[in-house]
C-alpha cells in the first residue's frame, strides 16, 4: 500500500522567504543555483501562479519554479543558422523539488497539476504553446513522472551539465492543445530526487 497523499497548500515565493527555496534546492538537486536564479524567481515580474511553495502543516515541503520564455523557432534544415521568435511563448520548468521525507505523497503531482491547470485556463492571455524542462539522462523516475502528465522525451543534449555525471540531458516537453483539455491520469507516481528540471548553474 502506498503512502497517503498529503493535502498541501500553496504559497508565493518572495524575497522574504527565498532562503526556504535555497534550502530545498540544496537538498533535492546535485547542481548549485546561482544568485541570479533566485533573484529571477523572487522578482516582482514573476507570475505567482507559475512558481510556488507547497506547504504542509505550515512547513515548506516542496516547490516548483517556472518562467515564461519567447518561443524560438529553429530552422527546419541543419544548413540554416537563422532563428525567428514567434508571438507565442513557452513555459520552462526550472525546478520541481520535494523534500525526501515527503516524496510519494503527491506533493510534486499537486504542484505540477496546479501549474498545468493555470496555463490551460490562461492560455489565451499568455499564448503558451508548450511546457518543457531538462532532465538528466539517468533520472528515469523523473522521466516516468512527467510522461504520466503527457510529456514526451525530445532531443538529447550532450554535455548540458558541467559538474555532474552523467552530464547529458533530455528535453522533456508537452504541447498544449488549443481546444483545451488535458490527458487525465488518475495514478501518478511521485517525483524523486535528482535533476528534474533547471538549467546548469555556476
Amino acid at each position: 500500500m502506498g503512502k497517503k497523499a498529503l493535502n498541501v497548500e500553496f504559497g508565493e515565493i518572495t524575497e522574504e522567504n527565498i532562503n526556504e527555496l535555497k534550502k530545498l534546492n540544496e537538498s533535492c538537486f546535485p547542481v548549485t543555483y546561482n544568485a541570479s536564479f533566485y533573484r529571477e524567481v523572487a522578482s516582482a515580474r514573476h507570475i505567482p501562479q507559475l512558481s510556488k511553495f507547497a506547504y504542509y502543516n505550515n512547513q515548506v515541503v516542496g516547490a516548483i519554479c517556472t518562467r515564461v520564455e519567447p518561443n524560438i523557432q529553429y530552422p527546419a534544415t541543419t544548413t540554416s543558422t537563422s532563428t525567428t521568435t514567434s508571438t507565442s511563448t513557452r513555459l520552462y520548468i526550472m525546478t520541481l523539488g520535494v523534500y525526501a521525507a515527503y516524496r510519494g505523497r503527491c506533493v510534486g503531482t499537486q504542484l505540477l497539476e496546479s501549474v498545468l491547470k493555470y496555463v490551460e485556463q490562461a492560455l489565451m492571455k499568455h499564448d503558451v504553446e508548450e511546457i518543457y524542462l531538462h532532465v538528466q539522462t539517468n533520472n528515469v523516475d523523473a522521466m516516468q513522472f512527467y510522461k504520466r502528465f503527457g510529456f514526451e522525451i525530445g532531443e538529447k543534449i550532450v554535455g548540458y551539465y558541467r559538474r555532474i555525471d552523467p552530464p547529458d540531458c533530455y528535453v522533456i516537453y508537452k504541447k498544449f492543445r488549443r481546444n483545451g483539455g488535458d490527458n487525465d491520469n488518475d495514478e501518478k507516481e511521485e517525483i524523486t530526487g535528482g535533476v528534474g528540471g533547471g538549467e546548469e548553474a555556476s
